[in-house]
């Protein structure tokens, strides 16, 4: 991927929004029964297909591990309404 095309929030119109059709991260299970949240903050870069460019995915932040393989599990599935400018 050519970096020089990667664009900030800033600088478009229309920010990235997943669609409604799109698989999303599965709650880990033993995190559900046990009643516990959490939450994963990623950076990645979504092609102008829509895809998500697995080479740049980023874990900034996560509360539990699990979420974590969650999030990881479900990204090269998930599909978005790429961000134009």
């Amino acid at each position: 991927m050519d970096l020089d095309t990667v664009f900030s929030l800033i600088a478009v119109d229309s920010e990235v929004v997943r669609d409604p059709w799109s698989i999303a991260p599965e709650y880990p299970d033993d995190l559900l029964g046990a009643g516990l949240e959490g939450e994963v903050e990623a950076e990645f870069v979504v092609d102008t297909t829509g895809w998500v460019d697995l080479e740049t995915v980023r874990l900034v932040f996560s509360s539990h591990e699990a979420f974590s393989r969650a999030v990881e599990a479900a990204l090269p599935g998930m599909h978005f309404r790429p961000a134009w400018r």
